[in-house]
């Protein structure tokens, strides 16, 4: 398992998840995004959009890698109490 949350520092929205996954005990990479949002390419081509937050979650399942993308704060935090 390995989770990566996109993020930009003194967002309300990612600080919200960041405090549920601290909460729940679950390691993550955070990747800080440039504050431009033009400048969020790799964003962009994960999920579409330049907003933050963004949880991708990827796990092993029956020897296949699986890849959640998840773009909005409150899917992410019902994704996450409902996952973990």
């Amino acid at each position: 398992m390995s989770i990566r949350l996109y993020q930009l520092e003194g967002c309300p929205y990612c600080k919200k998840v960041m405090e549920l996954l601290d909460a729940k005990g679950l390691a993550y990479e955070k990747i800080d995004v440039p504050p431009e949002r033009e400048k969020r390419e790799e964003l962009f081509e994960l999920s579409g959009q330049r907003l933050v937050p963004v949880l991708i979650d990827q796990e092993e399942e029956g020897g296949e890698g699986i890849e959640r993308i998840i773009s909005d704060s409150e899917e992410i935090l019902a994704y996450l109490n409902e996952r973990y």
